[in-house]
């Protein structure tokens, strides 16, 4: 599927970029998938595979009394474990946040998301019932917005949203789809019932 509608046509997703800052909120709050359950899965690996390292240091502490230890040695496989992890999660977020797609057009407005398992969703402006705005504690200190698209379905609030925006962007994004309700809704003004 292509990216642009027409050869002229830039999307709003290149107009108002996302902000990659956003790679360093997802990596401290460990938020590496949209769903609770992946989140929830990712944080039970983390925490494991801290626990393992604590388990490998105190386990060389209690040898240590039996023959002096070079922890040089005994900690470079825990660094260097640690540090592909590290640099593959902030692969990860580059590419999702690259590869994040948001367009404002005439008609719909698209949002395509994921790296390996790609989400799209098409919303028309006669159907968004609200738009908003949200920060949370983690977005306040990077500077970032959230982004909302509320429609009268059960899975609009998960999957309707456009996350790590700058202010300025935010508030754009926000009024160009709020003209946009709005003039569709005079088009239709029955909401297209």
């Amino acid at each position: 599927m292509p990216l642009f509608s027409s050869p002229k046509h830039i999307p709003t997703s290149r107009i108002c970029p996302l902000q990659y800052r956003k790679i360093w909120k997802k990596l401290l709050v460990l938020e590496i998938s949209p769903s609770p359950q992946s989140q929830k899965m990712w944080r039970s690996i983390f925490v494991s595979l801290l626990s393992l390292a604590g388990l490998y240091i105190v386990l060389g502490l209690a040898t240590s009394s039996v023959k002096p230890l070079d922890w040089s040695v005994f900690l470079a496989p825990i660094i260097g474990l640690f540090s592909i992890i590290i640099f593959l999660l902030i692969f990860y977020q580059w590419l999702y946040i690259w590869t994040y797609f948001y367009d404002v057009d005439e008609s719909f407005l698209k949002i395509r998301k994921g790296v390996i398992i790609r989400r799209e969703i098409t919303i028309p402006y006669n159907r968004i019932q609200d738009v908003y705005l949200d920060q949370d504690i983690m977005d306040h200190l990077f500077h970032l917005y959230d982004l909302y698209i509320s429609t009268a379905t059960p899975t609009s609030i998960i999957e309707s949203h456009i996350d790590g925006l700058n202010s300025h962007n935010a508030q754009k994004i926000r009024d160009l789809i709020l003209a946009k309700v709005t003039a569709a809704n005079v088009a239709t003004p029955n909401g297209g019932v």
